[in-house]
């Protein structure tokens, strides 16, 4: 039961490793484009809401802020990056990025604000190759000659 559990747990990693880090590079990529493209702006945070995230039944902070695009038009968004703690002060004045066609798609311009998608996605998977690749060396050492991790008992 044990080998049976490891063996899924491994093959789940070789799976799902790779594929998050492909994500991960897919959305570095977006990301790079997004700041590449993007317009500056000085906007200030209005307030630090508590944002409840029902699939995981977790809760975070995230900065509400107001920024004015190049034409002159005035936006009020919700930063998408939460963390545990509140980040922002109500008043302080942030560096926004803004697509000039999508102005309520904008981020403010900090590290975690701008890559936690594509931090989260990497660090998820090389975690998930790095437990596949201990557990397939683990089961290669413990397992009689002729024995396969995958297929099983000859």
């Amino acid at each position: 039961m044990i080998r049976w559990f490891l063996g899924a747990l491994c093959r789940g990693g070789l799976i799902a490793g790779p594929c998050f880090i492909v994500l991960a590079v897919v959305f570095g990529i977006r990301t790079q484009l997004f700041i590449a493209k993007s317009l500056k702006a000085t906007g200030t945070v209005d307030a630090v809401v508590r944002v409840y995230n029902q699939d995981r039944e977790s809760s975070g902070y995230a900065p509400v802020f107001h920024f004015e695009t190049i034409d002159r038009q005035s936006y009020t968004v919700t930063g998408a990056a939460t963390s545990n703690s509140a980040d922002f002060a109500v008043g302080q004045v942030v560096e926004v990025l803004y697509a000039q066609n999508d102005p309520v798609s904008a981020r403010l311009a900090t590290f975690w604000q701008t890559w936690n998608t594509v931090l989260n996605f990497g660090i998820g998977g090389v975690f998930g190759c790095l437990v596949a690749y201990l557990l397939m060396k683990y089961e290669r050492k413990r397992s009689p000659p002729g024995w396969s991790f995958w297929l099983g008992p000859p």
